[in-house]
């Protein structure tokens, strides 16, 4: 073998150690560093808090709970395609397991572009005690004094998320409620559809009980809202008797809603 053949030999034969080395330091890199290294927490609500980080960067489970109501919200576990890499995207399967619940969903995001993130295939229930402490202080105290009751369910529901504004790009999927009873406004099932238009997020709202039907449209916006909701009863004593603390009474067998405010 000549000189230069002897050469090339050994500096493929570095370059494959090295690629072997590089990719086996990144399989082993535990989880718990690269979660505190990286801005992964910076995305998550303030009051969520992560703990019993578990497993390597690849394969792994962390725990989350609310720390004002010391809630537990169950516990992630993650599974990333190293295959994915190299298409230079990050993909993986994740799992959220709870008492009472849970869902399951594909995350994937480019590598070139990581402040946008999709979310795919998202299913999933949980009962609305449990997540009433993710909602905003004056729902989740008037929720936890009355109580709060019913089941929440996704059905596959994919969510194009921009990381920088922090508000979706594209939303589609449906989104389920039933047996609710919250606040003193019960519902026995209602039936969320949602619509992005631009950055006005339309969620189209359809259910009822027992001879009355709901139908109506909240419009979000990153600052706004713009609820409008409709009850109509097929007759006077159909009328839901909490209508008269939420709703403007119309006639015996209608009740509106319409509110805007700022977040």
């Amino acid at each position: 073998m000549t000189a230069r053949g002897n050469k090339k030999s050994l500096v493929g034969w570095s370059v494959s150690f090295f690629a072997v080395l590089l990719i086996s330091l990144l399989y082993h890199l535990p989880a718990q560093w690269v979660v505190k290294q990286t801005q992964l927490l910076d995305h998550l609500p303030k009051n969520v808090v992560v703990s019993e980080i578990e497993g390597r960067v690849w394969q792994g489970t962390l725990h989350l709970s609310v720390k004002q109501h010391n809630q537990d919200l169950g516990r992630l576990h993650w599974g990333l395609s190293p295959g994915s890499l190299l298409g230079l995207k990050l993909k993986a399967q994740m799992r959220l397991e709870q008492a009472q619940g849970g869902a399951r969903w594909a995350l994937s995001t480019s590598l070139l572009n990581p402040q946008s993130m999709h979310l795919e295939a998202l299913e999933g229930q949980w009962p609305l005690q449990e997540l009433m402490p993710l909602m905003p202080p004056s729902i989740s105290v008037l929720a936890g004094r009355s109580g709060a009751q019913g089941q929440l369910s996704l059905d596959q529901i994919d969510v194009q998320w921009a990381m920088d504004k922090n508000w979706p790009t594209s939303v589609q999927g449906n989104v389920h409620l039933s047996g609710v009873d919250l606040m003193g406004v019960q519902i026995p099932k209602l039936k969320i559809e949602p619509e992005l238009i631009d950055q006005t997020l339309s969620l189209k709202l359809n259910g009822g009980g027992d001879g009355w039907q709901i139908g109506g449209t909240s419009k979000l916006t990153p600052k706004s809202f713009n609820h409008q909701v409709t009850i109509r009863a097929d007759q006077a004593a159909k009328m839901p008797s909490w209508v008269e603390l939420f709703m403007r009474r119309n006639s015996p067998v209608l009740a509106t809603l319409n509110q805007k405010g700022r977040w």
